[in-house]
């Protein structure tokens, strides 16, 4: 991706995602600095967990989808809280 001077970041990104097979997946989505965690499948799309708020440097880097969050930590966290 491009980034132009001046041009508006986009809010709301795919930080994240991972193929569960048989076209499904796990995505974590941000907007702004919330993030989600949410399942695809062809019946819809699932809220699994809200996560925590990303930092300002998550969230610039996002924006600028340099280096996206780490899935596998977003994951361990969710589950550590169940």
């Amino acid at each position: 991706r491009i980034s132009m001077p001046g041009a508006r970041q986009p809010k709301l990104n795919i930080i994240e995602s991972r193929s569960l097979g048989a076209r499904q997946a796990i995505v974590v989505i941000g907007y702004e600095k919330q993030r989600f965690l949410v399942t695809t499948a062809p019946t819809g799309v699932n809220l699994l967990t809200h996560l925590p708020d990303a930092s300002e440097d998550e969230v610039t880097s996002s924006a600028k989808a340099s280096t996206p969050l780490p899935f596998a930590q977003a994951l361990a966290e969710v589950l550590k809280k169940k």
